[in-house]
């Protein structure tokens, strides 16, 4: 396999190809998934059906959950491709190949002296399992991991000794790095200042304080570090960045949006675990094996190695502020009671530069130690493989009938494990790690669009609001029984109309709801189908069914069979 040159452009354009292809292709084929995509596509939809571009709502009601940038983002994919999947998800796609790149100049301006560090940094980003997730889905990771990496890698190339004179950063310099964190606070929160702010801060400090002896020491250390750092001037520019919208929604909405943001969705989710995701300490351990996969298939000797380069004067300072930012995020959503395996995007590319300086030196020295830790990684891929195609096969079977064949998507990361141990016997090291990236690109491919396209095809509300289209072409009114479906609120076209779709749990309720909108459609569980039947009148029925890949096993659509069906928001 022929690698690109270690000139910045081509390398780069490896990497914006093999992310493009992990995110792009079938973009808009998998439905939305409930909970977190329709909500939010739902409140960007919310947003261009009223033109109230400030105060997020979702199904008529305050969404204090998240800030607007991912809104945003979504009405600039609305624009070019409709109210759809793609359109919602665009953004996300596009934030992540930024990531990638960010992640593969980083690396390369960092670690100098190592040709292809930016290669395998940019692929380990874009090609990794939670790149395929979070690029993918109408949520605000793509955006906070996009501007958090940002200002690493703003901050990085200040701090690292080789960047100037002082390894500090200029003012200039200071407040890009408070505008990216000032964007982070409008993709999720106070986290996007605070978090990066702690890493560059400890970055900072451990390299001033590898010589420190004593207390006095180590305060000065403190001193100096913040003045390398010009905190004040990040926290500035950020907070002018942020700052104005924060004000704007909560004159809005005379302080509910705010309170309710910090109180439940920043401090009750510190403190205890929300919606059920919780989690012990070693939650993440786990989560970052799955999410890095291939490339976590290293993990064990890439923290071996990057604790030894601590002790390398021309390695340790780099080392020492990609180690900082991973701790840092890692870290501290290990010690929240609430967890969610999105929460620790914005530390990848920390994990992927440290991967990549690992492999890079060893397709350069190719150390006799590392012989058999190799062919343990590559055996660790060919079992993932089958594992992955012995999962996805039983998954067919049981969610979507005749599909099972998207079970031979396990062969790739087998067919990998076997080239690149192959590879390695015969001395090629860079070829090696050549067929691991085609490996990582493939197979987070074929999940990302053909797996969870094949599997969510005929699953969820979509087909249901897609029958009805097919039925009728007159509008009409939507409800649900008994279920929260968020995702019937995007599909069914309410939250583009800037209405909302009833939620009705009693039959007293669903019996006067449908006599005041004879042409209502419900959608409810299969269990409470009875119930419901029995509260409206002669003449409702079940028109269609379908599955779910989680939560409630199958959900029906019951409507007047006489009654106008209600057509859906336009598809891709």
């Amino acid at each position: 396999m022929r690698l690109p040159s270690r000139d910045g452009y081509s390398v780069q354009a490896a990497v914006v190809l093999a992310t493009a292809t992990v995110l792009l292709v079938n973009l808009g084929g998998p439905p939305l998934w409930d909970d977190d995509e329709p909500k939010n596509a739902g409140a960007s939809a919310a947003m261009l059906g009223s033109g109230d571009w400030v105060v997020p709502t979702f199904n008529g009601r305050l969404r204090p959950e998240k800030p607007p940038l991912v809104n945003w983002l979504h009405l600039i994919g609305y624009a070019g491709f409709g109210v759809t999947e793609t359109g919602a998800r665009i953004g996300s796609a596009v934030l992540t190949i930024g990531t990638a790149m960010l992640t593969t100049s980083t690396a390369a301006r960092l670690f100098p002296t190592l040709p292809l560090v930016g290669l395998w940094a940019g692929m380990a980003c874009g090609t990794c399992v939670w790149a395929g997730v979070a690029g993918r889905s109408a949520t605000p990771d793509a955006a906070l991991g996009f501007c958090t990496t940002l200002a690493f890698w703003l901050a990085a190339l200040g701090l690292a000794p080789h960047a100037n004179a002082g390894g500090r950063l200029t003012r200039r310099r200071a407040a890009a790095v408070g505008a990216a964190c000032g964007a982070a606070m409008l993709a999720k929160g106070p986290i996007g200042l605070f978090l990066p702010l702690a890493a560059l801060g400890l970055a900072a400090w451990w390299q001033e304080c590898g010589s420190a002896q004593g207390v006095v020491d180590a305060i000065r250390a403190v001193c100096t570090a913040c003045r390398r750092l010009r905190p004040g001037v990040i926290a500035a520019t950020a907070c002018l960045v942020a700052v104005p919208w924060y004000a704007a929604v909560t004159w809005q909405t005379e302080g509910t949006w705010l309170r309710e943001f910090f109180g439940m969705h920043n401090v009750e989710r510190a403190m205890r675990p929300l919606e059920g995701h919780g989690g012990p300490g070693w939650y993440y351990l786990v989560v970052l094996a799955v999410g890095l996969f291939p490339w976590s298939i290293v993990a064990a000797v890439t923290v071996w190695h990057a604790i030894r380069g601590l002790a390398r004067p021309a390695d340790a300072p780099a080392l020492k502020i990609v180690l900082a930012w991973g701790v840092v995020w890692i870290g501290a959503f290990s010690c929240a009671a609430t967890k969610l395996p999105g929460y620790v995007w914005p530390a990848y590319p920390a994990l992927a530069i440290a991967t990549a300086v690992f492999l890079e030196e060893w397709r350069l020295t190719q150390p006799p130690a590392l012989v058999r830790w190799m062919r343990l990684a590559w055996s660790i891929l060919g079992i993932a493989g089958i594992g992955i195609g012995a999962g996805l096969a039983v998954a067919a079977v049981v969610m979507s009938r005749g599909q099972a064949w998207i079970g031979l998507i396990g062969l790739v990361p087998v067919a990998g494990a076997v080239l690149a141990w192959r590879e390695q016997s015969r001395a090629r090291p860079g070829a090696a790690l050549g067929w691991l990236a085609a490996t990582g690109c493939a197979t987070v491919t074929l999940l990302a669009a053909a797996a969870a396209g094949s599997l969510g095809h005929d699953t969820g509300v979509r087909p249901l609001v897609a029958h009805a289209a097919a039925s009728s072409t007159a509008t009409g009114t939507w409800a649900s029984f008994r279920c929260t479906v968020p995702s019937l609120v995007f599909y069914s076209g309410a939250a583009a109309r800037a209405g909302a779709v009833e939620m009705l749990y009693k039959p007293e309720a669903a019996r006067e709801f449908a006599a005041r909108h004879p042409d209502a459609r419900f959608v409810v569980p299969v269990a409470e189908v009875d119930d419901l039947l029995r509260a409206l009148p002669p003449g409702h029925g079940v028109l269609a069914r379908s599955r779910l890949l989680s939560g409630y096993r199958e959900l029906c659509l019951v409507g007047s069979w006489g009654a106008p069906l209600v057509a859906g928001p336009p598809r891709q």
